[in-house]
């Protein structure tokens, strides 16, 4: 499982599944250069993100400044620092929009560390909390006013994430030559798997990782819960469907 020659670790999930908070985990490491998703799109000149995780360049703004499309060429070029780790992460939306990932993906020295969230209920709540509010990360604990959420929204939500999870870590799998998969629930019980399979993979012995100390805090589910006036409506409705067992 060793590989001295890893000198990248690529996160790659899909929104609302904890990955922000592990980029910020892993940010306190002083020999990882760590950045959040470089690759998002560019739609307005505000970033919503961490700072702390923003690059100098994102790639749509390399790509039109040096006419040079090559995602491995801006990871080189933009993020990669002499005697560090480049850190970054790439959202499922990202490689099916932009296929030419998967070549970076398949580099031999990038570890791939596919993360996905078990409960895609949760997730699918929380990108619609995050869509109706207009808040998708806090410093501190949030409490929301009532809001309607349409059942309609949930459930197409569910659709779309049961098919990402379908297709998405087989194929990134099938490219990836270094690859691992995490679920995102195990995680917050233990942070020390993901970080025993980093120093196993980089071939070190430390890491000055405190998964509890991170900037951005999480909202807990009872105050999500009970913003949404109709939220029984919406899980009694799930309960029937074939998402049931993603409703508790």
């Amino acid at each position: 499982m060793t590989n001295a020659a890893i000198d990248t670790i690529v996160l790659v999930g899909t929104q609302r599944s904890g990955t922000t908070w592990i980029m910020q985990v892993l940010k306190q490491e002083t020999s990882f250069n760590v950045f959040g998703e470089v690759f998002r799109e560019i739609r307005s000149p505000e970033f919503k993100g961490d700072p702390a995780l923003k690059p100098d360049l994102f790639y749509l703004e390399y790509k039109d400044k040096y006419n040079d499309s090559s995602s491995i060429n801006y990871v080189k070029k933009v993020l990669a620092e002499d005697q560090k780790i480049t850190v970054f992460k790439v959202m499922y939306d990202q490689v099916r929009r932009n296929t030419g990932l998967l070549k970076l993906l398949a580099s031999p020295n990038v570890l791939v560390i596919n993360v996905e969230r078990k409960n895609i209920f949760e997730m699918a709540l929380s990108k619609c909390i995050a869509y109706k509010t207009g808040i998708y990360h806090a410093e501190k604990e949030l409490t929301y006013d009532g809001f309607h959420l349409k059942y309609r929204t949930i459930y197409s939500r569910l659709w779309k994430e049961s098919i990402k999870k379908r297709i998405f870590p087989s194929l990134i799998r099938l490219f990836s030559k270094n690859y691992s998969y995490f679920v995102y629930e195990d995680l917050v019980k233990d942070f020390s798997i993901l970080e025993a399979e980093i120093k196993g993979y980089l071939n070190i012995q430390s890491l000055t990782l405190d998964s509890s100390s991170t900037k951005w805090k999480k909202t807990s589910k009872t105050n999500k819960y009970s913003a949404i006036l109709n939220f029984d409506d919406i899980t009694t409705r799930l309960k029937s469907s074939i998402f049931k067992g993603y409703v508790k």
